[in-house]
């Protein structure tokens, strides 16, 4: 049987054969593109006549082409481009549409654009009017249909064949037809992509200018280009300020027929406003006319500046943007379920997503969410619709990840990812993940950092699922020689990435030298900022190695920043300098420069070693380079002139050490955005400090933090327009308000707020908590926040052995140590005795020495109290008594400052909750009457305080206990609870003994109210719960080295973070830590405690003054602290090295340098090398040069001729010379 069905095909193919010629087939199939089994057809019926069977073919493919086009006449064509056709004085723009975007980057849809294009250029030709200085024509649906083509035949047969082709409805949208006068010129440009001029350029967006120029020139025309890509991205409809506009009544008028046909066209039930604006539809303000808006790729200077600088005139423009007024929302969700039901999603060619998001809520539980609320779809429709409403979710799925960049699709959805990009040639090309950290300052990067919450992100991370929400973060990155139109691809970009993830990312723009503390915390080995970039030619490691200067600056992470050139001016003593010469590493040492800086710069050094097989590092001592051994002084004279008068160049500081803004934190503002009336607003709502309750989910917001940096909110209500210029809008707003040009910026959305963000307000709630951890920390203060009892053993060895209980809690242990208390009196130290501890007078102050064991070791504690009446004097003193009882326990103690009314957890549980404060200075005994207000439900939060003896004292929410000679009462209010109670009897016990009466809040007695005076009205409405904000600690590392008090912010801290050489700053909220390394200078030592006060004055959401103090030593961290760490080394600082250890070592493992008399290049030899006419090699920029030509050695391409005339001699003396000396003889032969 097998061999039947073999012979009976191969007799078929010969049959075949036969009556058709085999190139004639394949002829016709290159020509016509058409399928093989139609060609085959086609030679059959016109007897291998190869032009009839074109014709032919043609003539079938027209006819099934219209066939099809009737019947997807109905299907809405939302999707698109816009082509732009420019020849001389004459223009054209147009728009065709299509059903998905697949199709709009089809290969043949995109010849359609160009075939439509060049018609109606064509048509703009043929129809100029000479007397109009600007003639223009738009034109609709029908009458580009009957457009000839090159071919002679209509637009509209070639829009059918295409439908044949792509299978789905294709419409000829509008038109305009452009013609100036010979005095005015015209510009175009299409977002994204574009093409060479004299070609049409096409987009989603497009974009035509007319203007005038004083001269026409290449600037001119990069400036009138960069005005059409002002008018795409900012879309303004005047071109001045109250402009009338006459001249736009035309457009009205033919705008108003060519949507009379698209509304008959693509929905005929809806009536669409008008595609061309009306002169009683522009809003005549800032805001939307051209020449006042901030110019969208510089945002420091407005449109009006960019013309008048450029000596152009603006005369009028026109902007198209693909299927804009086809998809309007609909407010009423009801005719959308009926034109659904009329037309099922499986038919339809787009659905929105908003009915999308209905149905899905109603078929998943009905009304689920709350967005489909008041919504008329039934469960009935839904049901029916459901295969439908998959295959619609999907396709709208499809339709977002088609309009993306394809950069972009490697972004995983629900995974952590650290990924970078950078705009080359402006678009997005990945950045190799073996470059990560490496930044061009000529270029322009996007950084995309997804990870859990307050999880490390950087290079390495490996991509792991995570469960539950992501913390995501996109920066883009702007070099300090950056092009504008790369950081406007880059900002543009960010919006796209943004947008293809659904909105949710908080978006940073970092510019470089103040790079924000997030970016900078995902290098941990440091960033690395090289000259040169994409537009010059240097953005990839060079074949052959080229020797050079880098600066290290940091204190954690280095950064490392390439210098223009290895020479003295580029030096100074404040910093080290590392030359890499490939084969030997320099590190040269400023006299100035701090230890912090100098053992990072041997850390890069050693990384550069490592990266290319250095033979040796070299130590070279400011001043002391004459003092290296011969070898390593000849190698390094080749490269610098060590002579003293050369060395004068060497600055004595950094010229950015000594530019220090001098600013301090100004109060936070709140400021309301809003586009409710069609007009975008900014208006004051507020000054700090801010609670979460002052943003709206309706609008947008932006918090003034000053030149430390602007954070916009968007609420999920706000409007698209609000969403998409945030960033925007933030940048004009640092212009108006005369920030630094490099003023941090981010925008954050709703419920993806990062902490930085959260630790501007007073308090903080995240959304869906439905159980927060115990505040036990938070109760030092009155508020109505009921405690839960902790099960878990809050002893010295549990707390020890769990540092994060004892973080959380802020407990060291219960409270059973030693303690000893002194009062201060005149100055000097009078011990309490022991029957009086846990008693304060509010006009003293208190040192008290609490001692307790822990894993095998004797800890210490030292707390001084600051009562509310002492004095100024009293408060000197105690600090100074405190700071000799530390010396007195050779510096291990951790030091507390404490206020009254502010006591931490642990100082309130050594008095196990029986703390009682009184009014005024020491007495030996208590008065004969008093009021206490007793407040907490356990004896870490426990507390009671001497109030004014009168009925107004009392409060509801409260217990007192009121003492009248021997008479003792517990007045008990309506909303105490049991706990509060057993705490008050507690202290009454202390107080008087078993002897006391309960007395609750209704059932008073008269003897009651006798004892405590006149009957007067007190607090008893329900208290408010004070505002928490439990936000993570943070880490801070602050200096007032410079005369001004800075804070630089560690993200995602660890335990190695904390540098011996650093006075660090831990932000608990209720308590601030300052850990003071050993290694620390004592001038930062000594003033430790005023870092703390001046970072609580300076904090811009008006951080109590009052908060504890804690101040501690490195090696004797409590478990309080090192609880807010995770995992904690004690024996990590064991093994460190300091940088004279270090340098130590890597001087003895260095090897005898020999150094050969007779240096080469190392570059290329130069008779091998392609020779060009010296005047061929003068151009700075690398473009212009020759293809062949490397243009860090263009010395290398002059014949020896040249080389004598340009060198003044040859080419061997050259490469005898020093590296210095080469680089001076190239800049004046201008070869540099």
């Amino acid at each position: 049987m097998q061999n039947q069905v073999l012979r009976l095909f191969h007799s078929g193919v010969s049959c075949w054969s036969s009556s058709l010629n085999k190139s004639l087939l394949s002829k016709l199939r290159k020509k016509t593109g058409f399928t093989f089994a139609n060609c085959r057809k086609a030679l059959e019926v016109n007897d291998n006549n190869i032009e009839k069977a074109e014709k032919w073919l043609q003539e079938q493919a027209q006819a099934l082409g219209w066939s099809k086009l009737s019947k997807l006449e109905g299907r809405v064509t939302a999707q698109g481009m816009v082509g732009i056709a420019i020849d001389g004085r004459n223009a054209a723009m147009i728009e065709v549409n299509c059903e998905t975007d697949f199709v709009a980057r089809n290969k043949n849809f995109k010849e359609m654009i160009d075939l439509v294009s060049s018609s109606c250029l064509h048509h703009a030709k043929i129809n100029k009017k000479n007397t109009e200085p600007i003639c223009k024509e738009f034109l609709d649906t029908e009458r580009m249909k009957s457009l000839l083509a090159p071919d002679g035949k209509q637009l509209a047969d070639h829009v059918a064949l295409l439908v044949s082709a792509v299978g789905e409805n294709v419409s000829l949208r509008r038109a305009v037809c452009i013609a100036v006068s010979d005095n005015l010129c015209l510009a175009g440009y299409a977002h994204p992509g574009s093409s060479e001029e004299n070609s049409v350029m096409s987009g989603k967006y497009g974009a035509l200018l007319m203007y005038s120029a004083l001269k026409s020139n290449v600037t001119t025309q990069h400036t009138s280009r960069q005005l059409c890509q002002h008018v795409v991205g900012m879309n303004p409809k005047t071109i001045e300020k109250d402009e009338t506009h006459a001249n736009r009544n035309v457009e009205a008028v033919a705008a108003k027929a060519t949507e009379k046909n698209v509304e008959n066209q693509h929905n005929p039930e809806t009536e669409q406003e008008a595609e061309f604006t009306n002169d009683n539809d522009i809003e005549n303000n800032e805001e939307t006319a051209m020449l006042s808006q901030d110019f969208l790729l510089d945002a420091t200077v407005t449109v009006k500046q960019v013309v008048s600088e450029g000596g152009i005139t603006i005369h009028d423009f026109i902007r198209f943007e693909t299927g804009e007024k086809l998809q309007e929302e609909v407010k009423d969700p009801e005719p959308r379920a009926q034109q659904m039901r009329v037309h099922p999603l499986l038919g339809a060619a787009r659905v929105e997503l908003e009915v999308v998001r209905q149905l899905f809520c109603s078929v998943r539980r009905c009304f689920c969410c709350g967005c489909c609320a008041g919504s008329k779809i039934t469960r009935k429709a839904t049901t029916m619709g459901m295969r439908d409403l998959k295959r619609a979710v999907s396709r709208e799925m499809n339709d977002s990840i088609n309009n993306v960049d394809p950069a972009f699709k490697l972004v995983p959805r629900n995974s952590t990812a650290f990924l970078i990009w950078r705009v080359e040639n402006l678009t997005i090309v990945p950045v190799p993940k073996d470059q990560y950290g490496t930044f061009f300052e000529g270029d322009s990067y996007i950084i995309y950092a997804a990870s859990a919450p307050g999880q490390f992100v950087g290079p390495g991370l490996k991509n792991q699922d995570v469960r539950g929400p992501l913390e995501t973060h996109i920066h883009f990155w702007l070099g300090e020689e950056t092009s504008q139109d790369e950081s406007a691809v880059a900002a543009y970009k960010t919006v796209e990435l943004d947008d293809y993830l659904s909105g949710s990312p908080v978006q940073h723009r970092e510019v470089q030298g103040s790079e924000s503390p997030r970016f900078k915390s995902y290098f941990r080995n440091g960033m690395r900022l090289l000259k040169g970039g994409v537009s010059s030619g240097l953005h990839h490691v060079m074949d052959t190695f080229e020797p050079r200067l880098f600066r290290v600056k940091g204190r954690r992470t280095p950064l490392v920043r390439q210098m223009p050139a290895i020479a003295w001016q580029h030096f100074n003593r404040g910093d080290v300098f590392i030359i890499d010469t490939n084969d030997v590493i320099f590190v040269w040492i400023g006299s100035g420069a701090n230890s912090m800086e100098k053992l990072l710069a041997t850390r890069v050094a050693i990384q550069l070693r490592d990266e290319h097989n250095a033979v040796s590092i070299v130590f070279v001592d400011d001043g002391k380079e004459m003092e290296l051994p011969e070898s390593e002084r000849l190698l390094l004279g080749v490269y610098l002139d060590l002579s003293p008068t050369a060395r004068q160049a060497v600055k004595r500081n950094a010229g950015d050490d000594q530019q220090v803004e001098r600013f301090e934190r100004s109060t936070l503002k709140l400021y309301q955005c809003s586009d409710e009336d069609g007009t975008y607003k900014v208006v004051e709502v507020k000054s700090g400090p801010l609670f979460q309750s002052d943003l709206n989910s309706n609008d947008s917001f932006i918090i003034d933090n000053g030149a430390l940096g602007i954070w916009v909110w968007v609420g999920k209500k706000a409007s698209p327009k609000e969403r998409v210029e945030a960033m925007r809008n933030a940048y004009g707003f640092v212009k108006k308000k005369q920030y630094p040009n490099h003023t941090p910026v981010s925008r954050v959305v709703e419920h993806g707020e990062p902490v930085e963000f959260k630790a501007l307000f007073l308090n903080w709630t995240d959304k869906d908590i439905t159980a927060a951890k115990p505040q036990f920390n938070r109760t030092n203060s009155v508020n109505n926040n009921k405690t839960k009892p902790v099960a878990t053993k809050l002893d010295a060895a549990s707390l020890h052995a769990t540092p994060s209980l004892a973080a959380e809690t802020q407990l060291v242990d219960d409270g059973s140590g030693e303690t000893v208390i002194w009062r201060v009196h005149q100055s000097q130290l009078i011990q309490v005795p022991n029957s009086l501890h846990g008693v304060f007078y509010g006009g003293d102050c208190y040192l008290i020495h609490y001692k307790y064991s822990a894993i095998g070791r004797e800890s210490h504690v030292l707390y001084y109290w600051l009562g509310l009446q002492s004095s100024v004097t009293e408060h000197t003193a105690v600090a100074f008594h405190t700071v000799a009882e530390d010396e007195k326990l050779d510096g291990i103690a951790t030091q507390v400052r404490i206020v009254q009314g502010k006591e931490p957890p642990h100082f309130l549980a050594i008095f196990k909750g029986r703390m009682i404060t009184l009014l005024g200075d020491h007495n030996e005994s208590f008065p004969s009457k008093y009021l206490l207000q007793v407040q907490g439900n356990r004896m870490h939060n426990a507390r009671a305080a001497q109030v004014p003896f009168r009925m107004s004292s009392l409060n509801s929410n409260d217990v007192f206990v009121m003492v009248n000679g021997s008479s003792c009462y517990i007045w008990c209010g309506k909303g105490s609870t049991g706990d509060e109670r057993e705490m008050a009897k507690s202290i009454a016990l202390k107080i008087s003994g078993p002897e006391f009466v309960v007395v609750y809040e209704g059932q008073e007695k008269e003897d009651f109210w006798s004892t405590i005076g006149n009957k007067e009205p007190y607090a008893n409405d329900k208290r408010l719960a004070e505002p928490s904000n439990p936000v993570p600690a943070r880490l801070f590392h602050c200096s007032n080295a410079s005369g001004s008090f800075k804070v630089e912010e560690v993200l995602n801290f660890h335990q190695i973070d904390l540098v011996p050489e650093d006075v660090m700053l831990l932000d608990a909220w209720t308590s601030i830590f300052i850990w003071v390394g050993y290694k620390s200078n004592k001038e930062e030592r000594t003033g430790a405690i005023q870092l703390a006060f001046d970072y609580l004055r300076t904090d811009p959401n008006g951080r109590d003054e009052k908060t504890p103090i804690i101040q501690l030593k490195q090696g004797h961290e409590p478990p309080n602290f090192t609880g807010f760490f995770g995992s904690w080394d004690i024996h990590l600082w064991e093994s460190d090295k300091s940088f004279e250890e270090v340098r130590h070592e890597l001087e003895g493992q260095k090897p005898v340098l020999q150094v050969e008399l007779k240096l080469t290049n190392g570059v290329h030899d130069f008779d091998e090398c392609k020779k060009y006419p010296i005047q061929d090699l003068l151009p700075k920029d690398p473009e212009k040069l020759p293809e062949s030509v490397d243009p860090l050695h263009k010395e290398l391409h002059l014949s020896h001729p040249d080389f004598i005339t340009a060198f003044g001699m040859k080419y061997e003396d050259f490469a005898q010379l020093p590296k210095w000396r080469q680089e001076n003889l190239k800049k004046a032969a201008g070869l540099f």
